[in-house]
C-alpha cells in the first residue's frame, strides 16, 4: 500500500471541499502523516483508533480520516 501522502496526492482531485478521505493504516503512520501535512497544507486530520475487542491490538491498525479544507 502508499503512504498517506501519495494516496492523497492521487484522489484529492475527486474530493468536495470539505470531503474526506479514510484510510485504514496499520503500524506507525506519524511519519506518514508529518510527510502528508508537510506536501498539503488544506488537510485535516484525525486518527481513529479501533476498539481492542474489534481487532487484535498488537497490529495498531487506525482509520485516518483526511478532510480536504477551503
Amino acid at each position: 500500500m502508499a503512504s498517506l501522502d501519495v494516496v492523497y496526492g492521487w484522489i484529492q482531485h475527486l474530493l468536495k471541499y470539505t470531503g474526506c478521505y479514510i484510510a485504514w493504516k496499520g503500524g506507525d503512520i506519524q511519519q506518514e502523516i508529518e510527510n502528508l501535512l508537510s506536501k498539503f497544507k488544506n488537510v485535516d486530520i484525525e486518527v481513529i483508533k479501533m476498539d481492542a475487542q474489534l481487532i487484535n491490538p498488537t497490529r495498531k491498525k487506525v482509520f485516518v480520516c483526511i478532510q480536504r479544507k477551503n
